[in-house]
């Protein structure tokens, strides 16, 4: 056995050679009478002396069981209300930290998502919100109705503006306009805007100011080798748009005016000899009105718009019908064939209706007002016959409409217009004929019939149409109305 190693059973108490080394130790050292206890693990401890004076004695046993238990003190009883205390603090304490944690989170989503996310979000709800305006609301469908009306407009009339460019066109919202003078006459008033009233009426209470717009149309008639191209019909469209007054003025084709630069014939020649310029010229001139904008068509272009949108049915009467039946108001005649009442007409037809002015209609309208009230129920009855169309019908025969008109209306101005009188109130249609009825003679000139008219008396008769005087009864609230 090596130096230090000791078998697993040595026992020091009851080896004599160990304890006689012991001996020896103490004896040579300061130890010599003190008592050494040495625990065998025996209930009972004996004590080695040393020395000669010790004798042996029992000592007094310890208790050192307590030395190798842990000295832990016992935890008091905690309350429930300590617990519960507790327990709400954790839970706040998780619970906000929780939340950081979720918003955390949500940040980093928003951070995740792609850049182009939101725009078009935002873009998507504008469009539909646009959507929504347009559609289910009366100004959208209106806006919709008047652009894309203009539009075909636009892409399908056969645009003309007056050379000289006098005024500019567009929507002229009370723009004044004065007449040049004719010898002898006096100048015109503007029939635009209400006159002015003189320093010696009494004063009046101020009244809303009317905006009118004014459109001259003008019908071809096609020129032949023995005569001028003329126009066959002129008239004066004017709509107040504040009240829905749609008023119809007939100017004669034989009316003897004043053309200004090219001396004094009927007015149906001036669009030949000047173009719309000169058309414009003269109105204003021996009218005192200059037209916001023209539609001019040919004869040969109505026959084909009616022939393209399917005829048109019109009641006549048994003399308009018999009158057409034997004039040349319908050109062809293989197409003279009408009968008392309901009739299907085509475009040869329709136009010989349209001109007729020496039989009176069914409501005795005579000359040019008859004319105007047949133009009007030929209108309206395409109108009728054509609202059900599906809109690529409309689109079509709108289409096939635009084809026949010369203007100098623009589409933007057509859309602009168009806005305006979809909002107006229900239309009331008036009519009015230049030179009224005992204002004027029959006169010969140059070969030709001729009606010589006084054109200030006329002037001043149009200006009382365009703009009729309220009498104070009028004017007076009714029962249970407010003033």
């Amino acid at each position: 056995m090596e130096k230090n190693e000791y078998p697993d059973d040595f026992d020091p108490t009851r080896d004599e050679g160990f304890l006689k080394n012991l001996e020896k130790v103490l004896a040579s050292s300061a130890y010599e009478n003190e008592a050494i206890d040495i625990d065998t693990g025996d209930q009972n401890t004996s004590i080695l002396t040393i020395g000669e004076d010790v004798e042996e004695e029992t000592l007094p046993q310890i208790d050192t069981s307590s030395i190798y238990v842990d000295e832990v003190p016992m935890e008091k009883e905690v309350g429930d209300d300590v617990i519960e205390n507790i327990s709400n603090q954790l839970a706040s304490q998780v619970g906000m930290e929780y939340e950081v944690l979720e918003e955390l989170k949500q940040r980093e989503t928003v951070q995740k998502k792609p850049a182009w996310l939101m725009p078009t979000l935002i873009t998507a709800g504008v469009f539909v919100a646009g959507l929504f305006i347009l559609f289910l609301s009366e100004p959208g469908r209106n806006f919709l109705i008047s652009h894309g009306i203009g539009r075909l407009f636009a892409d399908h009339t056969t645009y003309m503006p007056e050379e000289s460019g006098k005024v500019a066109k567009g929507i002229q919202f009370l723009l004044p306009s004065f007449a040049e003078n004719v010898p002898g006459e006096e100048s015109p008033p503007n029939l635009t805007t209400p006159p002015e009233p003189s320093p010696t009426d009494p004063p009046k209470e101020p009244e809303k100011q009317e905006i009118l717009h004014h459109f001259l149309v003008l019908g071809m008639d096609e020129a032949g080798e023995d005569k001028e191209a003329c126009s066959d019909l002129i008239l004066m469209v004017t709509i107040n748009a504040s009240s829905g007054e749609i008023k119809l003025t007939t100017i004669l084709r034989d009316l003897f005016v004043s053309m200004p630069g090219r001396g004094e014939d009927k007015i149906c020649f001036a669009y030949a000899r000047g173009g719309i310029g000169l058309v414009y010229d003269t109105v204003e001139r021996s009218l005192g009105i200059r037209p916001d904008g023209y539609l001019l068509f040919s004869y040969e272009k109505f026959r084909s718009f009616i022939d393209a949108v399917g005829g048109v049915t019109i009641d006549l009467t048994a003399k308009e019908a018999d009158y057409l039946n034997k004039t040349n108001y319908i050109s062809q005649p293989e197409n003279r064939v009408m009968v008392n009442g309901e009739n299907h007409l085509n475009g040869d037809q329709a136009l010989g209706y349209c001109r007729i002015r020496h039989v009176g209609t069914a409501q005795n309208e005579y000359n040019d007002i008859g004319r105007t009230a047949r133009c009007k129920r030929l209108i309206m009855a395409l109108y009728e016959q054509n609202r059900s169309r599906s809109i690529t019908e409309l689109s079509r025969v709108l289409t096939e409409g635009f084809k026949m008109l010369t203007t100098d209306i623009t589409g933007k101005d057509c859309s602009e217009y168009l806005n305006l009188f979809l909002a107006m109130p229900a239309a009331i249609f008036s009519s009015y004929r230049i030179p009224a009825e005992g204002s004027y003679t029959t006169s010969i000139i140059r070969g030709q019939a001729a009606l010589v008219a006084d054109l200030g008396q006329n002037r001043a008769l149009w200006q009382e149409f365009l703009f009729p005087k309220v009498s104070d009864e009028e004017k007076m609230p009714t029962p249970g109305t407010q003033p």
